[in-house]
């Protein structure tokens, strides 16, 4: 996945799965022809054409009828707090099938005020408000929420799991290790995701495949449809950075065989036509279709991104506009801070706005990825002494992301330091389909 989306999708999609399977512990129809592109001959239009109207979601209206009849329940009488569990459960759930962050604004609401009717004595309850922080990036919450339900004990291996993915997120790997070594069923599900995950951060993408499809199999076994989902979806993701697109394709589209209506299979088809073919065609067909049927923003993003490949200046601008506009609303919090810093950055040349928003990334999450943002703004601005300065010291050998990688390079390009550009140009080379097209002209130019 590019640059500009893969890290915040993965992250929704990641606690948005946790949030389904745990959270508060209580057929397709064919699309429209249009015409055929001449290109992507080898992933043809006819594989996913079906998931491009896929249908009414009668699983939306299921929700909201669930939400409405615990709020009537909770009206007659107002002290259980079970109702409120079960009122955030289904605006999750719509947040997830709609995109809409107006239901996870409204879920978190519910949360919190459960868990201040019972004073934070659920270590159940702890953890589903911090799922719902989690996916508003509010990390340093989810990991107080967390504390106290480690205190409680109720259920101590749910906790540990929970603290294993949000020290991950706060940059606190070596605690993080430790929870995830306190697993005790190693071949279960839950330690395959996560021992994956890890593999993936330590760069060992061939061990992290292993372990996924380890996961996969566990989920097959037990018939878990939710299970099956979260595997095929990463793995189409690991195989796409793997250099084995063919794989990535047709993982997509066993996950979409599972959910037709499937965002986020349907958005990594698109970039295997963008970034592997070079269709923007089909690219924008696809992206197009999910802007209609889901508000989520980053459709935005990856759109402006194919048209500046393509040199539509006017068109890209258009829609950062209509991103930044939307990102800015107060119910979206801090979860799309490290998009507006690129953006302010690279697009509106507000390097001021981007590294404050840069620092308050830092001091919420210093991780490698917080000081990149920093770093990328001030060399960006000119200050190319300072970015160098940040990246020595915060991000050089403590992540092995490729877009890390490649504003190291060009930071070490700006001061001269043209042997340690030699030595990353190789890893860059190989991940040219991770980072796009537009990224690809500019790795060869380094």
């Amino acid at each position: 996945m590019n640059n500009f989306c893969k890290t915040l999708i993965k992250t929704f999609i990641f606690c948005g799965f946790i949030f389904q399977i745990c959270s508060c512990e209580n057929n397709a129809s064919i699309a429209k022809e249009t015409p055929k592109s001449e290109k992507a001959d080898s992933f043809s239009r006819d594989d996913y054409a079906a998931y491009l109207q896929p249908g009414e979601r009668n699983d939306i209206a299921k929700q909201k009828e669930e939400y409405t009849f615990w709020e009537k329940k909770l009206e007659k009488t107002p002290g259980q707090y079970p109702y409120l569990l079960k009122m955030a459960t289904a605006s999750n759930s719509l947040f997830g099938l709609t995109g809409e962050v107006k239901y996870l604004v409204d879920a978190n609401d519910h949360l919190e005020k459960a868990n201040l009717m019972i004073n934070n004595s659920s270590a159940g309850s702890l953890r589903s408000l911090a799922r719902c922080y989690i996916t508003q990036h509010r990390f340093k919450d989810a990991h107080a929420a967390l504390k106290k339900a480690e205190e409680l004990g109720e259920k101590l291996e749910e906790t540990n799991k929970m603290l294993f993915d949000v020290n991950m997120e706060l940059g606190n790997f070596d605690l993080a290790k430790s929870y995830l070594d306190k697993i005790e069923k190693k071949s279960s599900f839950d330690h395959l995701i996560r021992r994956s995950k890890w593999e993936d951060h330590v760069g060992k993408l061939d061990r992290a495949i292993v372990f996924m499809e380890s996961a996969l199999e566990n989920a097959v076994r037990q018939k878990n449809q939710s299970f099956m989902m979260w595997s095929y979806t990463n793995l189409a993701d690991y195989y796409g950075h793997a250099g084995r697109i063919e794989d990535s394709y047709n993982h997509y589209l066993k996950a979409l065989s599972i959910d037709p209506h499937d965002a986020y299979a349907m958005k990594g088809i698109a970039w295997i036509q963008y970034s592997h073919n070079k269709d923007a065609e089909r690219a924008k067909e696809i992206l197009n279709n999910l802007v209609q049927r889901d508000a989520t923003p980053d459709y935005l993003l990856l759109l402006a991104e194919i048209e500046d490949y393509e040199g539509n200046e006017v068109a890209k601008q258009k829609l950062l506009d209509q991103y930044l506009t939307l990102t800015s609303k107060p119910e979206y919090g801090v979860m799309y801070n490290k998009y507006r810093i690129q953006l302010l950055a690279e697009e509106k040349g507000d390097y001021k706005q981007a590294q404050q928003i840069a620092q308050q990334e830092i001091d919420m999450r210093p991780t490698p990825q917080s000081y990149d943002l920093l770093a990328w703004s001030q060399f960006l601005s000119g200050e190319k002494e300072g970015a160098l300065n940040i990246i020595a010291e915060h991000v050089a050998g403590k992540s092995y992301e490729p877009e890390l990688l490649y504003h190291a390079a060009e930071i070490y390009k700006a001061n001269n330091l043209n042997k340690k550009v030699a030595d990353i140009k190789p890893e860059l080379i190989e991940s040219v389909y991770e980072l796009g097209p537009a990224i690809g002209k500019k790795i060869q130019a380094l």
